[in-house]
């Protein structure tokens, strides 16, 4: 998909950050990109506009990221529930990418952001849609498909093709 097709949530808690991604998407060709400050206000507008991507940064109050994306995530009357969600972070490590996945983000984006990783992750995420899961515990794109990485990924099932 294109990004002039992307309608665009940013819920980012430092200004600054959300002026350089709108930035960016704008570069990009993005022309409806909405910037909010916080996770209320957000969960509010993602029900509202039809978008199909949601940037969230990891300290957007009041509501820890990962809480909210699990709560769009399980609300099965919200609009958005099956965007694809990004959430950013100052501090990205192994343990934090892993809470991501599991809490049914599609991707985690490390700050400071280039204008190719930010287009470039969207778009993969967006070319290649992951099924939309939902069972007692998990809400989100399937994890058995991984979250966005470089490369191929290590075979750990028996149905795994060998190569």
């Amino acid at each position: 998909m294109p990004p002039h097709r992307w309608s665009v949530l940013l819920a980012m808690a430092n200004k600054f950050d959300a002026e350089t991604i709108q930035g960016v998407l704008r570069s990009a060709g993005v022309t409806r990109a909405l910037a909010v400050r916080d996770g209320d206000e957000a969960y509010k507008r993602a029900d509202t506009t039809g978008l199909n991507v949601i940037i969230l940064s990891e300290d957007c109050a009041p509501t820890p990221a990962l809480d909210w994306v699990k709560m769009l995530r399980r609300d099965t009357r919200h609009q958005a529930r099956e965007a694809a969600i990004f959430v950013t972070s100052r501090t990205l490590t192994l343990s934090k990418v892993e809470a991501c996945r599991r809490a049914g983000a599609n991707a985690m984006i490390g700050l400071p952001i280039t204008s190719n990783s930010l287009i470039n992750t969207i778009t993969k995420v967006l070319a290649r849609p992951r099924p939309f899961i939902e069972t007692e515990i998990y809400t989100g794109p399937c994890r058995r498909a991984g979250i966005v990485t470089a490369g191929a990924g290590a075979r750990r099932r028996k149905s795994d093709a060998a190569s």
